[in-house]
């Protein structure tokens, strides 16, 4: 799959941001998923005011409070946590996106090679590892 990018980017020229919206898409739907997590969590924390203050008033019972309370706030622990490797996904797939984008440019410089010298290696390739 990858190497069918390269090569449509090296034929279709400028027109590579569209083999990257999978990438866009990804982040789109994580961003979204995030904003709802923050939604979501604000609203537990009124939720459990207003249950606070149910249980002040005489409302419901302590018993029940506590109960609620345990879930509502086991709830937003989930979140909390699912948000932030949510947001660390997104790090991560923005940083793919732009290492993709530095890729493909090099890439195109180097298609009409006559002759492999070290500086296009040197651009090509990172590292290389050894294993024996």
């Amino acid at each position: 799959m990858f190497f069918v990018v390269i090569k449509h980017y090296i034929i279709f020229g400028n027109h590579f941001p569209f083999y990257l919206s999978p990438i866009n898409c990804i982040t789109t739907t994580m961003k979204l998923k995030a904003e709802q997590s923050k939604k979501r969590i604000t609203e537990l924390d009124k939720l459990i005011e207003r249950i606070y203050t149910d249980n002040v008033m005489g409302k419901i019972s302590d018993e029940r409070f506590a109960i609620m309370s345990a879930n509502f706030e086991a709830e937003q622990k989930e979140l909390r946590e699912a948000l932030s490797n949510l947001e660390q996904s997104i790090i991560d797939a923005e940083t793919e996106k732009v290492d993709m984008k530095r890729f493909l440019e090099t890439i195109r410089e180097c298609t009409d090679l006559k002759e492999l010298t070290p500086a296009i290696v040197n651009t090509l390739i990172k590292r290389i590892v050894w294993n024996s």
